[in-house]
């Protein structure tokens, strides 16, 4: 089983925002999302875990483990 850990919690304060990067949208949607969809395209990845603020933990994408 392969798992997946997405490090999520720096601060977005360079780019303007309260929130963390990750959760800064690109292209209309969180960056973590990508993240997080391109992962999901491989398929030896079983479990993706996102490691958040725990303010933020309401942010994981569906189907992520916070």
């Amino acid at each position: 089983m392969a798992v997946a850990l997405i490090v999520a919690a720096g601060r977005g304060e360079r780019l303007g925002s309260a929130r963390p990067k990750a959760l800064v949208a690109l292209g209309g949607r969180p960056m973590l999302e990508w993240s997080v969809e391109a992962l999901r395209s491989v398929a030896e990845i079983e479990r993706i875990v996102v490691a958040l603020p725990a303010g933020e933990l309401g942010a994981a994408p569906a189907g992520t483990t916070p």
